[in-house]
């Protein structure tokens, strides 16, 4: 029997089959688990369910006044999928139901590089929204050390070379999050509301078993740069990181990145950087060897 799209409240959300839905999905990430999502936007989510759960996409709400909604992107959290076993249109039979009085300032997809390119023909993509491509960056790890540091930039290898190997401190998310308030949140002027998602999704994260903060220490002990690996199936993500000034004169995140780098090469992982379009970030991530990976942020014509 086939169902049409529905929009659900995430009251409503039947928990296990949304998330046997994004267990299954061809693109192994975490951003769709009803646990995650209740972190990042404090439960304020609804849910696009196509043919009874065979198809779903989250939709974080900013904004929720009666009929009138606000989608926009939730903190710590690339995209929305869509998770399930998708097939040919199931995204824009997914877009199209979206209700006009849900306005989107933003909404991140991750798609099949030919669905993603089929989304950007105009024949294709429904005429409400716009579309830009955006870049991730990813690295397979499934080689071993001494190959993957072979795609390691000049710089960094320069950077690297001599160093004692380094071996990987687990942290705690009560240390952690001071440091990265101080060495990020307060350059950023991060709100407060981002704190408590921040701490929702690492509770969360550990609850799951599904992330550890890592950290590198300075001679004398102190923290001086410290990041969120979350790991997903075999894909392993580079989360909220922070470096302190003195982390950064001891080039403490590449010495972090490359401990975490070797402890997993040679198995079937992929370390994902999540992406951005600042060229000093893009930079750095390429710098390891990492390939970039186009996906799409959605919003409305209106804006």
């Amino acid at each position: 029997m086939s169902y049409p799209v529905q929009i659900l409240p995430r009251r409503r959300i039947d928990e296990q089959r949304w998330n046997d839905a994004v267990a299954r999905s061809p693109y192994a990430a975490p951003y769709g688990y009803t646990w995650w999502l209740d972190a990042v936007t404090g439960r304020r989510w609804a849910g696009l369910v196509l043919d009874d759960y065979r198809v779903v996409l989250p939709l974080h709400l900013r904004i929720s006044a009666g009929p009138l909604k606000l989608i926009d992107g939730a903190p710590f959290t690339q995209h929305a999928g869509p998770f399930g076993s998708l097939r040919a249109q199931d995204v824009e039979q997914l877009l199209a139901a979206i209700p006009r009085s849900y306005l989107l300032r933003r909404l991140g997809l991750y798609l099949d590089p030919a669905d993603l390119s089929l989304l950007f023909e105009k024949s294709t993509l429904h005429p409400r929204y716009v579309a830009q491509k955006r870049t991730n960056y990813e690295l397979d790890l499934s080689h071993p050390y001494n190959q993957v540091a072979e795609s390691y930039r000049r710089r960094l290898k320069a950077k690297l070379k001599g160093l004692p190997t380094l071996s990987l401190e687990e942290w705690s998310i009560k240390e952690y999050l001071p440091f990265f308030r101080t060495h990020v949140g307060e350059r950023a002027g991060l709100k407060p509301a981002i704190y408590r998602r921040q701490q929702a999704l690492l509770l969360a994260l550990e609850a799951n078993q599904s992330g550890k903060i890592y950290r590198f220490a300075a001679p004398d002990g102190t923290t001086t740069a410290a990041l969120c690996l979350v790991q997903h199936q075999r894909r392993l993500i580079y989360l909220m990181a922070a470096s302190s000034p003195a982390g950064l004169a001891q080039d403490g995140m590449p010495r972090l990145l490359d401990a975490i780098i070797r402890r997993y090469a040679g198995q079937n992982y992929v370390l994902d950087f999540e992406g951005s379009d600042r060229p000093g970030i893009a930079s750095f991530f390429r710098s390891f060897g990492a390939q970039p990976f186009a996906y799409t942020a959605l919003r409305d014509r209106w804006r």
